[in-house]
């Protein structure tokens, strides 16, 4: 006998015992123990035949790609080590260079910080090559900013020593 069989019969058994067994309780309390898995057939059934839906989880494409769906459940895990560029090994390190650029020249570090924002965010959606993507000129800027911001330091201590 198929277990699908031997369910239906369980489940014509159990309707059989509630004409039988009139009572007052309701029919959610009525479920024997032992055929538990039986009654929860027959609730989902009964909202099934009421709703005639199907629910789904709805997924939305994200803003930086929207042909890109993402499942959770599909999605591989990638170390943030293999998506940054080689001396850093995470996203957090990129974020504080990117507010160490800030500090010496705003205008580059602050594009700095952007970038590596949309790094971040990206990979924690799970879009592992925009992360990528949006690390590599993040740690640039960077590097540039705080080039810029040594070069202004130093033309502005000369220039002052000289007026001095």
């Amino acid at each position: 006998m198929d277990s699908t069989e031997g369910n239906n019969l369980q489940v014509e058994l159990e309707e059989g015992r509630e004409k039988e067994s009139p009572t007052t309780e309701p029919q959610s309390s009525q479920a024997d123990p032992k055929h538990v898995n039986v009654s929860l057939v027959k609730q989902n059934q009964a909202a099934k035949s009421k709703d005639q839906k199907i629910t789904s989880y709805e997924i939305q494409a994200s803003k930086e790609n929207p042909h890109t769906m993402t499942l959770p459940h599909l999605v591989r895990k990638v170390p943030e080590s293999d998506l940054t560029p080689r001396p850093w090994t995470t996203f957090n390190q990129i974020l504080c260079l990117s507010y160490i650029s800030v500090l010496f020249f705003f205008p580059i570090g602050a594009f700095a910080n952007k970038y590596a924002w949309k790094a971040i965010r990206t990979y924690r959606k799970g879009l592992y090559v925009l992360a990528k993507k949006w690390a590599k000129p993040a740690i640039i800027l960077s590097y540039i900013a705080v080039l810029v911001g040594c070069i202004v330091i130093t033309v502005i201590v000369l220039v002052v020593k000289k007026i001095l």
